[in-house]
């Protein structure tokens, strides 16, 4: 029993290994991400440098300095925050190369196509594009840690976020990029009550199906809203974070369970 426990184990290490290997190469040769905006996608390729949670914060902290922005100043600095993540990343889905995190990528390309795309804030601000729900995440993963209680919005194909200032929750979609302008302290259930101000705002968004459904699109019964400060996607975040490590150091933690196995079989 013992020794077939073993030969799993090992089998599993140098299969985990040949995957980290393969990983490893992958990235001394993985091509340069090529990005092509549509029109009105307000992106800012300088922008890239930031690649982590730390940086942006420190970029829009210092931002918001130059301005004479007070972080007690709510409306202006989350508008701040919601122009900086705008032009931070172009639409897209941005998945997981074979090079950041092969487990991801092939469960992404034979299981179910959603296990390969990003959910964690710091692992999607590697990439210059994101989807509605990525650039919803960085932007919601921001404001929680200045204290901002925030909120999803969930509507028919489109994932947005509401945050709450001064009593009354604000609608922000960081993705489809509305123009809200004076627009800026209604709620999503302002703009249902108001369908000229959704036409307003999303007169010049690139995702043209979407504005031109506007009015099938915010309606009560295609709107959910998730809860309070709640991560988007914890089931997920836990997978990328498993298989992040085990990418990685899986071998060895394997390999090093077969040697513990070994030493009791000697002993036995």
């Amino acid at each position: 029993m013992l020794r077939c426990i073993y030969y799993i184990l090992v089998l599993k290490g140098l299969f985990l290994g040949s995957g980290s290997v393969l990983q490893i190469f992958n990235g001394l040769y993985d091509s340069a991400e090529i990005y092509l905006c549509r029109p009105h996608d307000k992106y800012d390729p300088r922008l890239g440098q930031l690649n982590s949670m730390e940086k942006l914060e420190y970029f829009i902290d210092s931002i918001a300095k130059l301005k004479k922005i007070s972080k007690n100043d709510f409306p202006g600095y989350i508008k701040l925050v919601d122009s900086l993540i705008r032009m931070r990343f172009y639409y897209g889905l941005q998945n997981y190369r074979f090079s950041e995190n092969y487990l991801a990528n092939l469960a992404g390309k034979l299981i179910w196509y959603d296990m390969g795309a990003k959910v964690l804030p710091d692992d999607i601000l590697k990439g210059r594009k994101a989807f509605c729900s990525q650039s919803s995440i960085v932007f919601q993963e921001f404001l929680r840690r200045k204290g901002f209680q925030v909120r999803s919005v969930f509507l028919s194909n489109h994932f947005c976020t509401e945050v709450l200032i001064n009593g009354r929750w604000q609608f922000h979609d960081v993705s489809y990029k509305p123009q809200l302008k004076s627009l800026v302290n209604l709620s999503t259930e302002d703009l249902l009550a108001n369908p000229k101000y959704l036409e307003q705002a999303y007169l010049y968004t690139f995702a043209e199906g979407f504005r031109d459904n506007l009015q099938g699109t915010f309606t009560p019964e295609n709107i959910s809203y998730g809860e309070i400060n709640a991560f988007a996607a914890p089931r997920m975040a836990i997978f990328h974070k498993v298989t992040g490590f085990l990418s990685w150091w899986g071998w060895l933690v394997f390999l090093g369970m077969a040697g513990v196995v070994k030493i009791i079989m000697k002993k036995n």
